[in-house]
């Protein structure tokens, strides 16, 4: 591990965490959760809109770090 490693580790930890989960099989988990309470796993809203939220989690947190990650001067005093 070096100084560079640690660093990358610090700062994009919010993504690190979302690909260990998006590799995890949590919808086969949340189905055999649904299927040993006798509950329809694809009738079950929980599947269907925790997929969603979690993309627009995603999807906001990627938007943050593009926004707020780099320098953005105004465009103006370019000129």
């Amino acid at each position: 591990a070096s100084d560079q490693a640690l660093y990358y580790l610090l700062e994009y930890w919010p993504e690190f965490l979302c690909c260990i989960l998006a590799s995890m099989p949590l919808k086969r988990l949340a189905e055999k959760l649904f299927s040993k309470r006798s509950v329809e796993p694809s009738s079950s809203p929980v599947l269907r809109i925790g997929a969603i939220i979690a993309a627009a989690l995603v999807f906001a947190l990627s938007y943050i770090r593009l926004e707020y990650g780099g320098f953005n001067p105004f465009i103006y005093f370019q000129f």
